[in-house]
C-alpha cells in the first residue's frame, strides 16, 4: 500500500456550483468567471484526487462521463478534457515530488493511453491509465 492509502477514499467530483458562486461573490468575480476558472482544475485538485480521477476516468472513458446539469455544453467532460486533467495532475505530482522526476514517463503513458482510447482499444487503454496510476502510487 502506498503513503496515500488512507487518503483514498476522498470525494471525487467537481467543485459543487454553490461553492463556486460563494467564492465568486467573496472574490468580487462573476459566477461564470468563477466556474470558468476552476473548471480546468475543478477534479484534480491536488495528487490524493488525482488517485480517485484515474479509476474515474478508467471506468467511464472513452464516451461514458455523465453529463453535469450545471455545466455548459462545452463544459462537460469529454476524453480530451479528462486527459487534460490528468496532465495537469502530472504537474503537481512533479511539484509535490520533485526528486522522482516522473514527468517524462508518465506524459509518455498518457499519450499512449489517449492514442489507444482513440483507436477503440479501451482495455489496453485503461491498462495504460493504471500503469500510470501505479508509477504515481506504487513507488
Amino acid at each position: 500500500m502506498s503513503a496515500f492509502g488512507a487518503t483514498r477514499t476522498a470525494a471525487l467530483g467537481p467543485l459543487e456550483p454553490a461553492r463556486v458562486r460563494q467564492n465568486a461573490a467573496k472574490s468580487g468575480h462573476s459566477t461564470r468567471a468563477a466556474t470558468e476558472e476552476t473548471f480546468s482544475m475543478a477534479w484534480v485538485r491536488d495528487v490524493n484526487s488525482l488517485y480517485n480521477f484515474i479509476g474515474y476516468v478508467v471506468l467511464r472513458a472513452p464516451d461514458q462521463f455523465p453529463r453535469e446539469d450545471y455545466l455548459r455544453d462545452d463544459e462537460q467532460l469529454t476524453l480530451d478534457k479528462a486527459f487534460e486533467e490528468l496532465r495537469a495532475g502530472v504537474r503537481l505530482v512533479q511539484a509535490d515530488f520533485p526528486e522522482r522526476q516522473l514527468s517524462g514517463e508518465l506524459q509518455f503513458i498518457l499519450d499512449e493511453s489517449l492514442a489507444l482510447y482513440r483507436s477503440g482499444e479501451r482495455v489496453a487503454a485503461a491498462h495504460r491509465l493504471q500503469d500510470f496510476s501505479t508509477a504515481i502510487f506504487d513507488e
